[in-house]
């Protein structure tokens, strides 16, 4: 459950005493009818900064804060300049992500894995990777976990799997029997993931 204080601008020992009072709250158990519970909360707070904002920007700070919320194991957390420096690196990636997509600009690596009985090359693990606009390759621990937030996963997915499937039916690498590709967690949990291999 998600819930929203909103407050009128106030200095800053008002805020942190309420702040104060409200964890105090979530300290104590909340009861209805004959029911008595503990909740487990996790605050996060943006403040104005005083410069002018749109809608959207807000709402994109909220929704970023309250990811890094559901990951992080600290009781508090502000949006400050290190987390809207962070979001917006997000977003260049996302946009870049889609435009990726659209441009079949990913590329596939093959690390190699060898034989131990002849040490000869006979497999490979696929492993995506991509490029920022400067050319510069964006680490894949950043860009995976956004393109599975966005719902890009599965299109990446069969954007590797056709390139490996090309490099194997090519004949360009003897001795190459098998290449592994990656599945993502939400792949895994379709039922309906085993019929698209057949189409």
């Amino acid at each position: 459950m998600t819930c929203a204080v909103v407050m009128p601008c106030m200095p800053e020992e008002e805020r942190r005493a309420f702040e104060d009072r409200l964890q105090e709250r979530f300290e104590d158990c909340w009861t209805l009818g004959a029911k008595s519970e503990k909740l487990q909360a996790v605050f996060g707070h943006y403040v104005s900064d005083g410069h002018p904002r749109n809608a959207n920007y807000v709402m994109e700070a909220l929704d970023y804060l309250l990811s890094v919320m559901k990951r992080s194991d600290h009781l508090w957390i502000r949006f400050d300049r290190t987390l809207s420096e962070r979001m917006v690196r997000r977003r260049k990636i996302f946009l870049r992500l889609r435009e990726a997509l659209n441009q079949h600009a990913f590329e596939v690596w093959y690390q190699p894995v060898l034989c131990l009985e002849d040490g000869s090359f006979c497999s490979a693990e696929a492993l995506v990777r991509m490029k920022n606009e400067d050319g510069e390759y964006i680490p894949p621990s950043e860009f995976i976990p956004i393109a599975e937030t966005a719902g890009m996963i599965d299109d990446i997915f069969w954007l590797v799997l056709r390139d490996s499937c090309r490099l194997l039916s090519s004949g360009t690498t003897p001795g190459l029997k098998a290449i592994s590709v990656n599945l993502s967690m939400t792949q895994l949990e379709n039922p309906r993931l085993d019929g698209r291999f057949w189409r």
